[in-house]
């Protein structure tokens, strides 16, 4: 077993804190948010917050405040310098989840459809290559595998978060990734509207923490005012 812990930072309390957070986390996340806020968008304010909410992770869980601590694989996934725990992070539109473990990983959230149409299970199609023509509708296996929003989103994190712990995310073809999602083992966790996968090498077991970023920040500037 893989011991795994999940750390789950609402978004919504990240962007209470926001300009606290901006002077607190690793600069690759600060900046990064500054320059999507700068475009004044409510996506960009989102993403913003998704920088913020991982940055407070990093710090707080891991100790990450310089950029660099860290360092980013070809494709972007990061690790940090001393190499251990490995880790890997993910959003949604409510909350950002930390998943801390002794061996590689790779986690994914997202949230429940509300309804599946066509197009939605021909792109979990896609990703799990099985190729549909033109104006096809979705193959009873493909339906089979996506019977419900929830099936959907159990299988699209799975394919998401193995491709997160190999390094790659959708940066390679299927015909690439399907030979290698066998080597993966995948546990799940559903909390409200959003369902979460976990990939390791061995199963993973998951433990959950909610993450108090203003008790974090509380604690933040006791530190400071006691030096």
């Amino acid at each position: 077993m893989a011991k795994v812990d999940v750390y789950v930072c609402s978004v919504e309390d990240a962007r209470a804190v926001k300009d606290n957070l901006l002077a607190l986390v690793a600069p690759v996340f600060a900046d990064h948010a500054r320059r999507l806020l700068a475009t004044g968008t409510a996506p960009a304010e989102t993403g913003a917050m998704n920088e913020l909410a991982s940055g407070a992770l990093l710090a707080s869980l891991l100790g990450v405040t310089r950029d660099d601590q860290l360092v980013f694989g070809t494709y972007g996934k990061p690790e940090l310098v001393v190499g251990a725990p490995c880790f890997n992070l993910s959003h949604s539109e409510d909350i950002v989840i930390l998943g801390v473990c002794d061996e590689t990983i790779g986690v994914d959230v997202q949230p429940v459809p509300e309804e599946l149409d066509k197009y939605t299970v021909l792109t979990l199609g896609r990703a799990l290559g099985m190729p549909h023509k033109r104006k096809a509708d979705p193959t009873p296996e493909l339906m089979e595998l996506a019977r419900t929003p929830v099936e959907w989103a159990r299988q699209w994190t799975r394919v998401e978060a193995i491709l997160k712990a190999i390094g790659t995310g959708f940066g390679i073809e299927p015909p690439e990734y399907l030979p290698l999602m066998g080597e993966w083992r995948c546990a799940w966790h559903q909390r409200g509207a959003d369902v979460m996968c976990v990939a390791t090498r061995s199963m993973p077991e998951i433990t959950m923490h909610d993450f108090d970023i203003r008790a974090w920040l509380h604690t933040v500037e006791q530190a400071k005012r006691q030096r």
